[in-house]
């Protein structure tokens, strides 16, 4: 017999290995099995309802059919069954004998849908009321530089013919003027006079151009099936004062330098569904001509890419312990409906159940909402997080862990704390956890820097007087009777992301506490201890004292911060940067929608490293179909070049966008890079929230660099690595532009 010691601990054992048998079952049904009872319940609330149902499980036996009330359902077709029991024979409904007025069902990935904006979308195939249609056309595109156009008209010719049938199959030629902050400018494509036309034929499009556009896009689509030529493209501008237009040069306007069969060079065309190449068919002019042409239509409607489970094809994993499931991945469906049918009595009490949980009346103090929300969380990464194959986490063990963790929480800040500890195990800088809790907090009113391996003050916040018992340059020995080391230290379990980033994350927070509550510091002021109270009233964003967004800091040499100059101030000194002996760009950051500053640096046309969208049909991430790789930057250089000597500084605070910036540079070497490495995550996030008012972001995609090789925990190197000293603080230096312009200044 066990002792009540041991009887708890069992007790204790069987309630998580009864947890993780829900969350996995969760999962795998939420995510992979198509039936359309799943695709209708509250899984939130089944989540919640589940974790409170199996928690009460006292034997295999009786979790078996918790499971069972809890899934059947919703998916009357998974089957659970024990190590000692054969594999349950499936369901003739899954394969019947006459298929030939049926349609098929299954789930498709590209990354996971969470009904955000973005590259990411989830969908069962032959649903079409489910989400937004998919946009149904092939594109070939080109951008030219709008600063020498501002002010003026402008007007774009091509010839096309086309291969159509059907209403709705055409062709358009399309001109975009692109202005600040995404805003939209002249915007013409032809839909209200589409192009059908079997002969070639002149088109034109003509638009004014913004007094403060940056960008112009034009080119020329396909809608719905068929094939389109495009041929003679020609771009013209003249300002008011002129009659006569003025031809203005764009890069491959006829394909006679490309061979056939390939994508057109200096062109953007890459559009799903759709092949774009140049052809020696019938050209208006030379020999080449352009050929958007839609693929053969996919067998079933709205499919994200051609690969699909095979009917009849099966799941079989491990619960835990001698607990197995048997699940479908595809399912027949006849009149609308997907086979077999779900008892509809057993559905609707399910449902009842659900309805009863008001989660707005739940907080982070029910452990049933708190463990719900970890199973859903720990279901999006199982599934979908794009980088296991390089993290090195052992995330089913995590699961464990972090439902005991959870089970332990008796604050909603412990629980926010246990969801942070998860996340950090998946090492992504995106990775975070967020919640309203957090406005509560606050730190000392200044900022932070590992120096020479102290803790030293490098900003203050606001007018700091005499008055202050802090200075720049101190060295925090403690923070309330811990070593400032320490306290860095502790904070890093909860951080996710490189060393680099995390170092970066908890120096920023440095200190963090209640609102108004005082710290008790002790600083070393160059040899002298300084005690020192001062209260946390801080929680804005501090830095450190740079020169002016744009300027020049010594004769013919400029200055420009790429985390606070808009591109469209940078277009205004460019005549002035295209003429200096050298430029220094502060990328120590975020860049402020700044990126074709690097069009000015090149003479030949620029990309970025693909940013892949993992393609996914099967859980646990077995089989990957592959990867969505449409989605990367095409710039192509603009006037006028800037020749000088050009310094990149960086550090492990520039990520995501920051490392898209920088990947080009490095790959590229359009400059020396000063600094530290970056943070090493890049890619668009997908942000989801839990029950409770948790919200989580994280990496959706999966980014390498141009040579394929890994960028994630990795980033950008820097070509010349500096270290800042504790003297150069205390002088209120600048040691990262300082190498800068000692680098320009000894060419």
């Amino acid at each position: 017999m066990h002792s009540p010691e041991q009887s708890t601990i069992v007790s204790a054992q069987n309630e998580i290995e009864s947890l993780r048998a829900f969350a996995k079952t969760y999962g795998y049904i939420r995510y992979f099995h198509p039936s359309d009872e799943a695709s209708e319940i509250d899984w939130e609330r089944l989540a919640i309802h589940g974790a409170g149902q199996v928690r009460t499980a006292s034997t295999e036996s009786n979790l078996r059919s918790i499971l069972e009330s809890l899934f059947h359902p919703i998916a009357p077709t998974v089957q659970f069954y024990n190590t000692e029991e054969p594999d349950p024979s499936p369901s003739a409904t899954l394969l019947p004998s006459d298929t030939s007025n049926l349609q098929l069902v299954f789930w498709q990935h590209k990354g996971i849908g969470q009904g955000n904006q973005g590259p990411y979308r989830s969908i069962r195939i032959n649903r079409k009321s489910e989400g937004p249609p998919i946009p149904q056309f092939g594109t070939m595109a080109q951008n030219i530089n709008a600063i020498p156009l501002r002010g003026k008209q402008i007007k774009m010719r091509a010839s096309v013919r086309t291969k159509l049938s059907g209403n709705g199959n055409q062709a358009q030629l399309w001109l975009r003027v692109d202005r600040p902050n995404r805003q939209m400018g002249f915007f013409d494509n032809m839909a209200n006079r589409p192009i059908t036309s079997p002969e070639w034929s002149d088109y034109e499009i003509e638009g004014d151009v913004a007094e403060d556009a940056e960008n112009i896009m034009f080119g020329a689509m396909l809608f719905g099936q068929g094939t389109a030529w495009m041929d003679n493209f020609q771009f013209f501008s003249r300002s008011s004062a002129d009659q006569e237009w003025q031809p203005v040069t764009i890069t491959n306007p006829d394909f006679e330098q490309d061979q056939t069969g390939v994508q057109p060079s200096q062109w953007f065309a890459q559009s799903p569904g759709y092949t774009v190449e140049v052809v020696d068919e019938d050209a208006v002019e030379g020999a080449k001509s352009a050929m958007v042409q839609s693929m053969a239509a996919p067998r079933f409607a709205n499919q994200l890419f051609d690969t699909y489970p095979d009917p009849g094809q099966l799941l079989h994993a491990s619960l835990g312990q001698d607990l197995h499931i048997q699940l479908p991945l595809v399912l027949y469906s006849q009149d609308e409906k997907t086979m077999p049918k779900a008892d509809p009595s057993a559905l609707s009490q399910l449902q009842g159940k659900l309805e009863e949980i008001d989660i707005n009346l739940m907080s982070s103090n029910d452990a049933e909402l708190r463990i719900g929300g970890i199973i859903i969380a720990w279901n999006v990464f199982q599934h979908f997080y794009p980088y296991f194959d390089v993290v090195q986490t052992d995330w089913d063990q995590v699961l464990t862990q972090t439902l005991q963790r959870t089970l332990a929480d008796q604050t909603p800040m412990d629980y926010l704390q246990t969801l942070r500890w998860m996340v950090a195990h998946l090492h992504d800088g995106h990775g975070g956890v967020y919640n309203s809790l957090l406005t509560e907090y606050a730190r000392p009113p200044f900022l932070v820097d590992q120096v020479e391996d102290k803790i030293v003050i490098v900003a203050l916040a606001g007018q700091q007087g005499s008055e202050a018992c802090y200075q720049r340059g101190d060295i925090v020995q403690s923070i309330d009777g811990v070593p400032a080391e320490q306290t860095i230290e502790d904070m890093m379990p909860y951080l996710s992301g490189t060393i680099q980033w995390k170092s970066f994350r908890a120096l920023s927070d440095f200190g963090l506490g209640l609102r108004n509550e005082p710290a008790s510091l002790i600083l070393d002021r160059e040899g002298r201890t300084v005690s020192c109270d001062v209260d946390r009233t801080f929680s804005g964003r501090l830095e450190e004292e740079r020169p002016d967004s744009i300027a020049m800091i010594q004769p013919d040499i400029y200055y420009v911060d790429l985390g606070r100059a808009e591109i469209g101030a940078i277009q205004e000194h460019m005549e002035s940067l295209a003429q200096a002996k050298g430029v220094i760009f502060d990328l120590r950051g975020y860049p402020k929608g700044n990126h074709a500053i690097l069009q000015h640096l090149t003479d030949e046309p620029i990309q970025s490293a693909y940013w892949q969208v993992p393609q996914i049909i099967y859980p646990d991430q077995k089989e990957l179909v592959g990867y969505d790789t449409s989605g990367r930057w095409t710039l192509f250089p603009s006037e006028p070049r800037i020749t000088g000597r050009i310094v990149f500084l960086t550090s492990g605070r520039a990520i995501s966008y920051a490392e898209s910036v920088m990947g080009i540079v490095e790959h590229y070497k359009l400059g020396e890079i000063v600094g530290q490495p970056t943070a090493g995550a890049n890619g668009n996030i997908n942000p989801f929230q839990l029950p409770g008012g948790y919200n989580i972001t994280w990496t959706g995609m999966r980014v390498i660099k141009h040579d394929d090789s890994q960028h994630h925990l990795i980033g950008i190197q820097p070509t010349i690595p500096l270290e800042r000293t504790l003297e150069g603080v205390r002088e209120g230096r600048d040691e990262y532009i300082e190498r800068a312009l000692d680098i320009i200044q000894d060419e």
